[in-house]
């Protein structure tokens, strides 16, 4: 066997770690061995109709495929781990995805629990609608609602120890009855505190309950 045909042979899989990297044109350089491959494409989860774009890092070990043991035609296929880029976990019920900057999606396919961690903020642009469809949407900070709100059912507020308070900016229009276990005040005019002028002189009593 010649030592050209055993030099395609041994080009043919070749492990390495990537060197280089060039997102602009999608490819990357290898260290494999001695050698410093040229520029080669990466593989993709998906590139079709259906595009997923996570660049392949510095560091990451992978595998060269070259067609006929010709390295300058090949491609490469990069996620094996190493000591350098461990596993964000080991469990057989977990689904993790870790970004560089620490943000993690995980999925625990025993609890049916999915968490996303270590983002600073979150975009969901949909042109019709968003639905959670769930019993109950918590949430533990602020609230805020640019436009319109429409409640289907009942409303409940509480706050502190000394209860709620709402501030309305703006008309109110109630179709039923209003109850309050305390005072109205329209103005500076206490429902239950206010009095009128007597026909006879002198001013009236207070409302009754």
């Amino acid at each position: 066997m010649s030592a050209e045909t055993n030099r395609r042979i041994e080009n043919l899989i070749r492990y390495g770690v990537i060197a280089e990297v060039d997102c602009a044109a999608r490819r990357v350089r290898v260290q494999s061995g001695e050698i410093l491959t040229d520029w080669l494409p990466w593989c993709a989860f998906r590139a079709g109709t259906t595009k997923i774009w996570s660049p392949v890092t510095v560091g990451e070990q992978c595998v060269i495929f070259a067609p006929s043991g010709e390295l300058s035609t090949g491609f490469v296929l990069a996620g094996i781990y190493c000591l350098e880029f461990d596993t964000p976990s080991n469990s057989p019920d977990e689904h993790v995805i870790e970004f560089a900057d620490g943000a993690k999606i995980e999925y625990n396919q025993a609890s049916s629990a999915l968490k996303i961690s270590g983002i600073h903020t979150a975009l969901v642009q949909a042109s019709t609608s968003v639905t959670l469809e769930t019993p109950v949407v918590k949430c533990t900070q602020n609230l805020e609602v640019a436009e319109n709100v429409l409640i289907g059912g009942n409303l409940a507020m509480s706050g502190s120890a000394g209860g709620g308070n709402a501030e309305i900016k703006g008309n109110v229009k109630v179709q039923g009855n209003v109850k309050s276990q305390a005072d109205i005040v329209a103005g500076s005019v206490s429902l239950k505190n206010h009095t009128h002028t007597g026909d006879s002189g002198g001013t009236t009593g207070k409302p009754n309950g």
